[in-house]
């Protein structure tokens, strides 16, 4: 087991109670429309319903996953790669408090991977290829996550992506 892995309390694996389903159209919709994806763009989703939940569990994940602690290498342990790894320790999470007779016993979680010339702000000029998460909250909001430092921001105007995985 990796050091990281070692340091996650139990609590970890206890994910989100409270929140609102989503049929698979509906999560589509919003992340094409919040991320003014294109009818080129790759959307891929691969349940028939999903579990929105709040901003404020993400953050307590976030705060509990540790992979921030993870050390950057080009190529080899990079953006993309980061990407993955919180989204599976968000899906183990999640899955961990998909009880039976739970709300979302039977949903995929609305955390998963964007691609794109990403731009944290506004005012950012220059081109950022780049790998975030993203996250469609309860009241139907995107929002990015920079897997390497938790960094949570909106989807500014100037970016553009092309590729989800959810």
């Amino acid at each position: 087991m990796s050091e990281v892995a070692e340091q996650i309390p139990g609590s970890f694996r206890k994910g989100p109670k409270n929140g609102k389903v989503l049929d698979c159209d509906t999560f589509k919709k919003v992340i094409v429309e919040k991320l003014r994806m294109s009818s080129r763009s790759d959307i891929h989703i691969g349940d028939r319903q999903y579990f929105a939940y709040s901003l404020e569990d993400l953050k307590d994940f976030l705060h509990r996953d540790g992979s921030d602690k993870l050390v950057y290498k080009p190529e080899c342990f990079d953006c993309d790669d980061f990407s993955y790894v919180v989204m599976g320790r968000e899906k183990e999470w999640f899955g961990g408090s998909a009880t039976e007779g739970s709300k979302h016993n039977k949903c995929g979680s609305t955390f998963g991977i964007v691609w794109g010339d990403i731009r944290s702000t506004e005012d950012d000029t220059e081109s950022n290829p780049h790998a975030v998460n993203f996250f469609v909250d309860s009241n139907l909001d995107v929002w990015l996550v920079e897997p390497q430092t938790d960094h949570i921001w909106k989807p500014t105007s100037n970016s553009t992506f092309w590729m989800t995985i959810g």
